[in-house]
Parts: C-alpha cells; sequence; structure tokens
C-alpha cells in the first residue's frame, strides 16, 4: 500500500513542494534558532577549508568503487532543501545500477541486496555522504541539520505527518541530531520518530550543539556504536529532558502555549504516546492505541 501511495506522487513540480510546504507548516510552527543567522556562514568557511583532505579521500573512494563495480562513481538525486526549493545531491553510488528501476522509489531496509559489498561498507562508515560538501559549498546543504528528502517522500510524509515541512525551515545536513540516535529511514514511524530530533535541534541549535553533533558523528563513521558517542559528549541529557509531547491544535484554531516536539500521525483515530529514556540504547518507544494509550516505562540503566 505505501508503495502505492508513493507512486501516486510521482508526478510533481516545485510549485506542489511549496503549497505542500505552506500547509503542513501552518498548524505546527517551529521557529528557528538565533544561531542559524551566521551558522551558514561560518560552516561554509569550514567546507572550503576541508575540501582538501576530504577531497583526497573522495579521491581513493572513487578508484576504489571504479574497481569493484560497474556503474557511475558518483550518483545524483533531486533532494527538497530550504522552504521545499528542490536540488540536487551528490553521493557515492553505494547500489547496482538502476536498483530502482522495477521497484520504483522504496527506503532501504537495513540487509538490502542491491548494495554492493564495498557500497555497504560505505553506507556503514557513511563515508558514502561525503561529496555532500560540494552541496554546501553551494549553499544547497548544511554541515548540520534534517536530513533532506526526496520529492516523491516529502510530499507523501506531508500527508502522513502533520508538522513534517518544519524540518525545512533550516537547510538539510550531512549528518544531524536523529542520525546520531537513529537507523535509517524504513517507514514513516522512523520518520515520526526523527521528526522529534529535528525540532528540538532547529529549536536549540548552537555553536556547542553542533559540535557535539560532529564529534559524535566521528565517533559513529570510525565504527564505534551503541549510544557512547552521545554519551561521552554529553547529548543524552537532551534526549532525556525533550518535551514528546503529541503536537495538538487547540478548539480555537490558535496553537497551544506549549509548544510539543512530537509530530502527530494525520490519522487522529490514532493517538501516541511517547516517552524518552535516559539511556540512548532505548530512545523512545512508540505506541498506538484507539483510546488513551498506557504508560510506557522506560528500561533503566543498568
Amino acid at each position: 500500500m505505501q508503495n502505492l501511495k508513493l507512486h501516486l506522487y510521482q508526478k510533481h513540480d516545485q510549485s506542489m513542494l511549496f503549497e505542500t510546504c505552506s500547509k503542513n507548516r501552518s498548524n505546527a510552527p517551529v521557529k528557528p534558532s538565533s544561531f542559524f543567522q551566521w551558522k551558514y556562514a561560518i560552516e561554509w568557511l569550514i567546507a572550503l577549508v576541508c575540501i582538501i583532505p576530504v577531497g583526497l579521500v573522495m579521491a581513493v573512494i572513487y578508484f576504489l568503487l571504479r574497481f569493484t563495480s560497474r556503474g557511475p562513481v558518483v550518483f545524483s538525486q533531486s533532494r527538497v532543501g530550504l522552504n521545499g526549493k528542490k536540488f540536487t545531491m551528490y553521493k557515492f553510488r553505494t547500489m547496482v545500477v538502476d536498483a530502482e528501476q522495477d521497484s520504483g522509489p522504496v527506503w532501504s531496509p537495513k540487509d538490502d541486496d542491491r548494495l554492493t559489498t564495498f557500497g555497504r561498507y560505505l553506507r556503514f562508515l557513511h563515508l558514502d555522504e561525503l561529496p555532500q560538501i560540494i552541496n554546501v559549498l553551494r549553499g544547497e546543504m548544511s554541515l548540520i541539520g534534517p536530513r533532506p528528502e526526496r520529492p516523491v517522500f516529502v510530499l507523501y510524509l506531508a500527508d502522513e505527518i502533520d508538522g513534517y515541512a518544519e524540518r525545512m525551515s533550516v537547510k538539510p545536513g550531512i549528518t544531524g541530531f536523529a542520525q546520531i540516535y537513529l537507523d535509517p529511514d524504513v517507514s514513516v514511524d522512523c520518520v515520526r520518530k526523527k521528526i522529534v530530533f529535528d525540532q528540538h535541534y532547529i529549536e536549540a541549535a548552537s555553536f556547542w550543539f553542533d559540535v557535539q553533533i560532529m564529534l559524535c558523528t566521528i565517533i559513529r563513521m570510525i565504527g564505534i556504536r551503541g549510544g557512547r558517542g552521545p554519551r561521552w559528549f554529553g547529548l543524552d541529557h537532551r534526549v532525556a529532558n525533550m518535551d514528546a509531547t503529541p503536537r495538538r491544535r487547540s478548539s480555537s484554531g490558535k496553537n497551544p502555549s506549549r509548544r510539543p516536539m512530537v509530530a502527530q500521525p494525520s490519522n487522529r483515530s490514532a493517538r501516541q504516546k511517547v516517552k524518552i529514556a535516559a539511556d540512548s540504547s532505548t530512545v523512545f518507544h512508540f505506541s498506538e492505541m484507539d483510546e488513551t494509550p498506557s504508560a510506557i516505562t522506560p528500561r533503566q540503566p543498568k
């Protein structure tokens, strides 16, 4: 059913994306941190300084990909960025050629058999994202921010999740707060969980917050997982204190004074209760029920 609905959004244009972003954000405003006023300039300078060392690593990956699989080395794909504007994002190719020729646009599961042998290593170490430093220099992306999604998925997810387009109020990032805690998306529920982190980052972004996320990303890239990076660099307290009240709109039509931190599914018959645990290995859990959800108790750290 999900694939069928995705195919309905295949034919889209830029005006549809702008309209979708406008409608989807009207009931759930998130105010970006003042840090964004100068964040992009700082990141552009950092990307410019890093282009030579990153370029050397990219050159090695380029030749390894060239000799280990057939097809183009760099893969380009249309993504949706700031305020719903489409741009071309670059990645190292990690899948076989024409991977979606039969299936159409789909999320990549954890054990995706379309991945090449070398591509699987690139994805595990997140090295396939390195070419996006070009997108940062072109002003289309940020080093840190919500990950950009494909237009067909944006239109679909905006219909499924209230407030989804709030994440497009800032430039998308190569890495982000959600990415250091959660695995890649494989369903709408995965996206709902990441929205919590994206909204928190947009409102709480700061120079030190960005440094913490970047350090955690580097830790993940060298293979240290299991939530150790966020614990070492002091991010777990943010997760424990994040407001996870489901997003609602008051009967008067005005936004409630308390700003919620999790997106609600468009289907109002399903209500959600979210509890965020201090232990990063059990970040949070969703329970969907027709009536009032039962309490969810986080696992206590050992």
